[in-house]
């Protein structure tokens, strides 16, 4: 017992006997790891990729459909296409419509409603036999356009004056864009009528789509009742293929459309061979790397450790001096060498955080501003320098009727002002002196060294102007519709030295005025009175 004793005391035996174990029981832990993590995350992420590739065949339908609608948003508001809706350009068909255009734009047809939502004029392909055809009407030669064209016009009755893309499932799986019939330049006119195009999702669609997405789909109409919500996703397996159905909205009414990627599992299986392989080496290298290990241990591993011992409790006691670690220890390209450049930089990091928790006492949390303390104390440095720094302007900034807007919008969305604001502060007031601080809950205070009143004003102005062009809406604001700006602005060159409560009170002084005459302006403290007296 003693001698087992006295083994179990020195490292290398205690090292070789954890390793030992550790290797039986990093057998078990391969066989559940991979039952139970490795072969379910193998099968997730299959799932992912058959989800990526819908996401793919989605989005390659809804660049179409952006495409689509801006084909027809061209032909809808071209001059011609008007005075042809409204009877004035009767030779319009003969002059724009061919079996070659549509097959250039791989548009299925085209058609043409007066204001009141009937057909005027329908060009396009029978996609049964192929035939062209442009007619007046659903006669003789169009009458395959029959159930689209109805299709077209029960959209087209609940349909604002403004375009729209959507997916058509009967009588055809479509893309569909439907536009209003006005002038390049609208005003005030009323639509003339209705333009409709129509692009089938067909085997030819599907090949071209296929280059892009890498994947072979098919995109079919279920029936009705037949099909699970929008947005369902179902994914089946078999030995050899993963099958991928997802369902999306289209038109008529609450029908949709199913889209079908069948994936094979070379990959999955792919992976899950590589799994193991890697793992056996892996165990194998292991059991080679503990023998090793039992070698080396004393040379390259104790000595060290010891020296990086008491070189890390002498550091600790000096975590406040620029002391660093000796070369011989963060130098070493190995763990020891890592460990020691790591507990370096971990003393670095506490030297930098106490500093940035000095900046943060300095500087406001929520816009990143500096606060009033900051603001104070720099303001009555530039003051008792005034031969430096002389003249200094001092800008006050009150978001007008802020309480209501935060009532309104809430604190969230009240917050989102208050960094709006800081952002718009910081564009404006950019020059390498130039001090932004929130002084208040909606009030900023600037301090401009080397500032004239005209050259604040100038700046205070602009910033103002800057935030209502941004019209950002304050519905129950009483000064306007959007938010605005009450500034108060005061300047040391004004009666000589003045002190950093009189200057302050100046502003303030000024700011008041502003508000007191309907706010959303800027006023200056000669505006309003004389200069405060330096009693």
């Amino acid at each position: 017992m003693m001698r087992l004793s006295a083994l179990l005391h020195s490292l290398r035996h205690r090292l070789l006997a954890a390793l030992a174990i550790t290797a039986l029981v990093a057998i078990v832990l391969q066989v559940a790891f991979a039952w139970y993590l490795v072969v379910p995350g193998l099968l997730e992420a299959e799932k992912k990729r058959g989800l990526a590739a819908t996401d793919q065949l989605i989005s390659t339908i809804n660049t179409r459909l952006d495409a689509l609608g801006g084909d027809t948003r061209d032909w809808a508001s071209w001059d011609q296409s008007v005075d042809f809706i409204v009877g004035n350009m009767p030779h319009y068909p003969e002059e724009n419509f061919s079996e070659e255009m549509l097959q250039d734009t791989h548009h299925l047809m085209m058609a043409y409603f007066d204001a009141d939502n009937r057909l005027a004029w329908v060009t396009g392909i029978d996609p049964a036999t192929s035939r062209y055809g442009s007619c007046p009407g659903l006669e003789t030669g169009c009458q395959w356009a029959t159930p689209f064209i109805t299709a077209l016009q029960h959209h087209l009755s609940t349909q604002p004056d403004k375009l729209e893309t959507w997916l058509l499932s009967s009588p055809l799986p479509a893309m569909v864009a439907t536009s209003p019939i006005v002038p390049t330049d609208r005003g005030q006119a009323a639509r003339s009528g209705w333009l409709a195009v129509i692009e089938l999702i067909d085997t030819p669609w599907l090949e071209n789509a296929a280059k892009q997405t890498g994947f072979t789909s098919t995109v079919v109409a279920p029936p009705l009742g037949q099909a699970p919500p929008p947005g369902e996703t179902i994914i089946t397996r078999n030995n050899d293929v993963m099958d991928v159905r997802h369902y999306i909205e289209a038109m008529p009414d609450t029908s949709l459309l199913e889209i079908y990627i069948s994936i094979p599992r070379d990959e999955f299986h792919a992976s899950h061979r590589h799994f193991f392989f890697i793992t056996t080496a892996l165990m194998t290298l292991f059991l080679a790397i503990m023998v090793v290990i039992s070698l080396l241990v004393e040379s390259m591993v104790l000595r060290p450790t010891r020296t990086l011992h008491e070189a890390t409790r002498t550091l600790r006691r000096r975590i406040h001096d620029d002391m660093c670690l000796p070369p011989e220890l963060t130098d070493r390209r190995d763990e020891l060498g890592g460990l020691a450049r790591d507990f370096q930089q971990l003393v670095n990091e506490e030297r930098a955080r106490s500093g940035t928790l000095l900046k943060q006492t300095r500087t406001d949390e929520l816009t990143g501003l500096f606060n009033r303390r900051e603001f104070d104390e720099m303001l009555e440095t530039y003051l008792m320098n005034p031969a430096q720094y002389y003249p200094v302007s001092i800008i006050l900034i009150d978001i007008d009727h802020f309480k209501l807007y935060n009532d309104h919008f809430g604190h969230p969305e009240g917050d989102q002002c208050l960094i709006t604001v800081a952002r718009l502060m910081k564009g404006c007031f950019n020059r390498p002196n130039d001090l932004v601080a929130r002084t208040g809950g909606e009030e900023f205070s600037v301090l401009l060294p080397h500032t004239s009143t005209d050259e604040a004003m100038i700046l205070g102005t602009r910033l103002k102007n800057r935030l209502k062009q941004r019209y950002i809406p304050h519905p129950t604001s009483p000064t306007a519709p959007w938010l605005t700006l009450s500034i108060g602005i005061s300047n040391s060159g004004l009666t000589g030295h003045r002190s950093v409560r009189h200057l302050v009170k100046a502003a303030d002084v000024a700011l008041y005025a502003a508000k007191a005459r309907g706010r959303d302006r800027v006023l200056t403290e000669t505006g309003i009175t004389r200069p405060l007296n330096e009693a």
